[in-house]
């Protein structure tokens, strides 16, 4: 509770230390710079973005359940304005919930693909930062990107062994063997890191139309260069992948926009006031795409398609 509390009041004098950075006219003087012309493609850019992670989403469940794909738009839809809104990255747990609730998948499951998707959206991040950061020394980008991937594959492959292991000592069982979460999860992470072949391509896909979507607001609102806006949305993504947020994202989304957008020559005030209505843009959009998410009704009765084992070695029991 005092957690909360605490989050909420940080989430206020942020969000009230911006917008004592100027008066309501300039806001409205930066939306009439931006126009339609900004604002439409940044517009359809989130909504692709929406559209391609829905479709990573059936691609790598698509065996294990009825979902259709309008389906997984709406789940997708939904958890979307969950991470958006809710603190500390706790939005996140609305993804397990949902796809239990409506496809059978076992938490471990739906949580072992959640991680594995972060862990993507993270590499393509920093993988696009590495390469488009003006200033960043060859090597630097070198190293950063090896480093980075090398973990990863590390991952990955201690992942892939436990399992063996496990079906080697286990072989005669039926179901998942009595384990701890922890071996739950890693069980889980390597089935997800096998499930979609094209989970790289979707993911590649949605960050470089997000990113470009947002560019081009921002780019209209400072004014200035697409590339220079680019960096201040990498600044700002990257912010907004960190565990610790307030209340919508609202500060360090604002604040990481504001840092990347200094290094381009920009004054961290006018940063901030530029990234608080991109922020305000990026929330309008996952909000209002949920609406509709929450009236439509599921197009099928999702149901398991896996056996009885695959539902075992997630650690949940079916659900008909």
């Amino acid at each position: 509770m005092i957690r909360r509390i605490g989050t909420v009041a940080l989430t206020l004098a942020l969000v009230l230390w911006v917008l004592a950075q100027s008066s309501p006219g300039n806001f409205e003087t930066l939306l009439a710079r931006a126009g339609w012309s900004a604002m439409l493609p940044a517009v359809l850019g989130l909504f692709a973005s929406y559209a391609l992670r829905a479709l990573r989403i059936w691609d790598e469940f698509r065996h294990d359940t009825a979902l259709s794909y309008l389906d997984c738009l709406r789940l997708m839809l939904i958890h979307n304005a969950f991470v958006n809104l809710l603190p500390l990255r706790s939005g996140e747990l609305a993804f397990p919930v949902l796809l239990k609730r409506h496809a059978g998948i076992g938490y471990a499951r739906s949580t072992g693909s959640l991680l594995w998707w972060r862990l993507q959206d993270i590499s393509v991040l920093l993988g696009i930062a590495a390469l488009a950061w003006p200033e960043l020394p060859p090597a630097m980008r070198v190293l950063v990107l090896a480093g980075w991937f090398a973990l990863i594959f590390a991952g990955t492959g201690y992942a892939h062994r436990y399992e063996s292991r496990l079906d080697t000592l286990f072989a005669s069982s039926p179901g998942m063997p009595t384990t701890g979460l922890f071996g739950k999860l890693l069980v889980a992470f390597a089935q997800a890191t096998r499930a979609s072949r094209r989970g790289w391509l979707w993911t590649i896909a949605n960050w470089s139309v997000k990113l470009v979507a947002q560019s081009i607001l921002l780019a209209a609102l400072l004014p200035g260069e697409l590339r220079v806006a680019a960096v201040g949305v990498l600044g700002a993504e990257a912010a907004a992948v960190l565990p610790v947020q307030g209340v919508a994202g609202f500060g360090s989304f604002e604040a990481g926009a504001a840092a990347a957008l200094a290094t381009q020559s920009y004054a961290f005030s006018d940063g901030l006031r530029v990234a608080l209505l991109l922020h305000l843009f990026v929330l309008a959009c996952a909000v209002l795409a949920s609406f509709p998410a929450w009236l439509l009704q599921r197009s099928s009765t999702a149901s398991l398609l896996s056996s009885t084992e695959k539902a075992g070695r997630s650690g949940d029991t079916p659900t008909p």
